[in-house]
């Protein structure tokens, strides 16, 4: 024992092993990343491995269009989230290289910014088909 220790009655000081559990409950790490769970989803068929057309990259849209978000997985910039992944959309703008589409979540209406090598053109009678 040490000369100078303050003795108490209760002996020796017990190390509380819970004391810091609570701060660690909050402070828990998302497990995964921007693709999680995509397996199937981001999958691409055998037919369309490959090269990606150059026209896939330059095609041009204008506001008010309507496309839909079809993720290519080779290229992950400018990719939206894979929940998005087979929604229609309007384009509403430009921004650099990419568009500004804008989609109904619920009753919400979001903006994503997306490169165009993740968008296909959609006619208005398909897109009122798939909506309905």
């Amino acid at each position: 024992m040490q000369k100078n220790a303050p003795k108490t009655e209760k002996g020796p000081q017990q190390h509380n092993i819970y004391k810091g559990l609570a701060q660690k409950r909050d402070m828990s790490k998302r497990i995964g990343g921007f693709r999680r769970k995509t397996r199937d989803k981001l999958k691409k068929s055998p037919k369309t491995k490959g090269k990606i057309s150059i026209r896939k990259y330059l095609q041009e849209f204008k506001v008010g269009d309507y496309v839909s978000l079809s993720a290519e997985p080779a290229v992950q910039g400018g990719m939206y989230l894979p929940r998005y992944h087979g929604r229609t959309a309007t384009v509403i703008g430009k921004q650099g290289d990419c568009y500004k589409v804008q989609i109904e979540d619920g009753n919400l209406q979001k903006t994503l910014v997306v490169h165009p090598v993740h968008l296909k053109g959609v006619k208005e009678n398909d897109r009122n088909r798939n909506n309905q």
